[in-house]
């Protein structure tokens, strides 16, 4: 079957409503008393962001306007553009940068560190992937929920052949990624367009577009394997928190896709969810009035049904434990509702909320007024002072 899914941000639909404050509830599933007063917080209504240039505005090509619809973004925001041109970085440099990134993630575990470094530098990759910067995005998956991906991707003995990954033109001018199964194999784009951003933003892109369906990308597939980007660039975000003040048009492509997550859920919870029919709205203050991630998505369709690849059950399986998982596994509505039971150890709840401040989704003083706290002591209890020091500079630095 020919079929091409243009991924990461593209087949979202409008929805334009007046949002309704709902009383917040008492879902509280605290491991301790401060991941519990994390959910407190995390748990209050969605806020407009307080800075909207962090997040996306229009799309532009060569000057023309790329889109009809705002797609989550906020078009009041200043202009966005992506990285400039400038001198690509040497092989060298590039693993150099790819062992700091590996050594932030798991500090002194040498050993996932020379896993990941022999990923990168393995001759099946070097075959699929020559563009250097793309395989150390592709090696850095390496840790993350979906490291799956990358024994699929390298060992795969399916009748479905995977293809290369490189940049170049998609389909949609607007998206970032696409995987294009028109020859008869899966071969994974990143739009030329961010080719100059740093790779480190590619991670993400690489886990979403290889957990897509081998036989047909439908609008479930879309919904389910994009809310997989959100949490996986919210785990990278999470290590390498200076990447959401780059400035770039991806970057704050990515930061909405965090904002997504973050305000995916039903009123008074702090569980992000793909389905909530219920919900509050994924982008207060934006003409998107979306209130979940499927009807984002998937609009009034009922999202269509899909085969998933086999490295989707170990994804899920890690992301839901306990949770049975039906045979054969689907893209579909079931699958995307089984994510109300997403363990909150992907990511702990004083995690997100450090996320939320990165972001500016929720200030000290808003956490202050709900603990009943002062300020100094909300940053002191979950450690907020680095996360401030980001976002008080208001750029990156490396």
């Amino acid at each position: 079957m020919s079929f091409r899914s243009t991924g990461a941000g593209h087949g979202r639909v409008v929805r334009r409503d007046s949002g309704v404050e709902v009383p917040e509830t008492n879902e509280l599933s605290t491991t301790s008393v401060l991941e519990g007063q994390a959910e407190k917080v995390l748990a209050m209504p969605q806020h407009k962001p307080a800075d909207i240039d962090l997040f996306p505005s229009m799309y532009f090509y060569s000057g023309v306007q790329l889109t009809l619809r705002t797609e989550g973004t906020y078009p009041r925001g200043s202009a966005m553009s992506p990285a400039p041109p400038g001198p690509k970085p040497t092989l060298s440099q590039v693993k150099s940068q790819l062992t700091s990134f590996l050594k932030e993630r798991f500090g002194s575990n040498q050993s996932e560190i020379n896993t990941a470094l022999a990923t990168f530098s393995s001759s099946k990759a070097k075959s699929l992937i020559p563009d250097y910067r793309l395989r150390a995005a592709f090696a850095a998956l390496t840790g993350t929920s979906l490291q799956p991906a990358i024994d699929y991707y390298l060992n795969n003995t399916d009748f479905f052949s995977l293809g290369p990954i490189a940049f170049g033109s998609l389909l949609s001018l607007t998206a970032i990624s696409e995987a294009d199964h028109s020859g008869g194999h899966a071969q994974i784009l990143i739009s030329a367009r961010y080719e100059n951003e740093p790779w480190q933003l590619f991670v993400a892109l690489l886990g979403h577009e290889l957990q897509h369906s081998q036989s047909q990308v439908t609008l479930a597939d879309e919904a389910i394997t994009n809310f997989e980007l959100y949490i996986e660039y919210a785990e990278i975000l999470a290590k390498h928190p200076k990447l959401a003040y780059r400035d770039t048009e991806l970057t704050r492509r990515l930061n909405g896709d965090v904002q997504a997550l973050l305000d995916a859920r039903h009123p008074g919870s702090a569980r992000n969810v793909i389905v909530a029919a219920d919900g509050l709205g994924l982008f207060p203050g934006s003409d998107n009035m979306a209130k979940d991630i499927w009807s984002d998505y998937t609009g009034t369709t009922g999202g269509g049904i899909s085969s998933a690849p086999p490295e989707a059950k170990t994804v899920l399986s890690s992301l839901l434990p306990g949770i049975h998982l039906p045979k054969p596994l689907n893209y579909d509505e079931s699958t995307a509702k089984l994510f109300e039971h997403l363990n909150d150890t992907y990511l702990p709840p004083t995690t997100r909320l450090r996320l939320a401040v990165l972001l500016q989704l929720v200030t000290v003083t808003q956490i202050a007024h709900k603990l009943g706290i002062t300020g100094a002591q909300a940053i002191s209890k979950f450690k907020l002072q680095p996360t401030l020091k980001i976002v008080h500079a208001g750029q990156y630095s490396p």
